[in-house]
Order: structure tokens, then sequence, then C-alpha cells
């Protein structure tokens, strides 16, 4: 059943829709239904590299979110595998924020998201602004992902 991917490096399924993604080390991002047909419904190359973590909301049929070792951020549409955004953090919108907690200084930096266009170059742009996604988790407005300089980041959607 997934012999058509390359080695599969991260799984989710969507109990809502009975529909399982796959992501690749190859950068493909593939779907599959499991209730009716067990048949593969759509196979898209969403990244040039390895896609290491992808989520969606609970009970959401629409979207998914997945991230991988460009530091792109990417939503996909479930139904039909189309990217319908990229993201990543903008370097030149930093505020840094510094506070004393019990066990030490805690530093928040917060940025804004900028949106990618389709013909943007990801590899002409600063790795700073995009580090290697490790895993995700999504939220109503939000996605926390992890990263391999051991930091956290939150991504606000806003309507």
């Amino acid at each position: 059943m997934l012999s058509r991917l390359s080695w599969v490096k991260t799984l989710c399924f969507n109990p809502s829709s009975y529909r399982l993604f796959a992501g690749s080390t190859a950068g493909n991002v593939s779907c599959w239904d499991l209730r009716k047909t067990n048949r593969s419904l759509w196979e898209t190359r969403v990244s040039p590299n390895v896609v290491y973590s992808m989520h969606h909301l609970k009970n959401d049929t629409s979207t998914l979110v997945v991230g991988g070792i460009d530091g792109v951020l990417r939503i996909v549409d479930q139904v039909t595998g189309e990217v319908i955004s990229r993201c990543i953090m903008d370097d030149s919108s930093t505020v840094l924020h510094r506070s004393t907690e019990r066990f030490g200084t805690v530093q928040i930096e917060s940025r804004k998201l900028k949106k990618l266009c389709e013909d943007d170059r990801i590899d002409l742009m600063p790795r700073a602004s995009r580090p290697q996604i490790t895993c995700l988790a999504v939220g109503m407005e939000k996605v926390v992902t992890t990263h391999n300089d051991k930091y956290i980041r939150v991504w606000k959607f806003r309507k």
C-alpha cells in the first residue's frame, strides 16, 4: 500500500475522515482512504526535502499542516493535496521579551509570519528564519513547532 512512497518519515491519521497521510524523505505527502476503498487518493510533492511532521486540527477534514527539514510551514488541502499556504518567520520583525522565572531567565521572541509566494526561492532565504521543523501540533488559531536548536515556536494565525 505504501510502496509508491520513498521512505516514510511520518504518519497522521484523521479519524473524522478515515484518511491516512504519510510524509516521506523525498518531500512527498500522500493520502489514502482507509474506510471505503483502501486506495490512494492523492500524492503531492510539498517540499524538496524531508517531511518530518504533520498534523490537523481535531475533527477538521479540510486542512493538514506540514513541516520538515527546510523549515517552511505548509498548509495543505486534505481533499486535493494542494498546498494552500507556505510560511516562515520574518527575521526583521523580532521583538524580544525577557523575564525571570523560578527556574531562571526566560527569553521569548515574537516575530511576524511571512507568507511565501509559489515562486519564492526557499534556498535563497536565510536559515535563521526557517530552522528545521522536527515536530508540530495544531490548535484553533496556532501551530506549535519544535526545532533542532532546542526551542519551541508558536505560529499564530488570525483572521
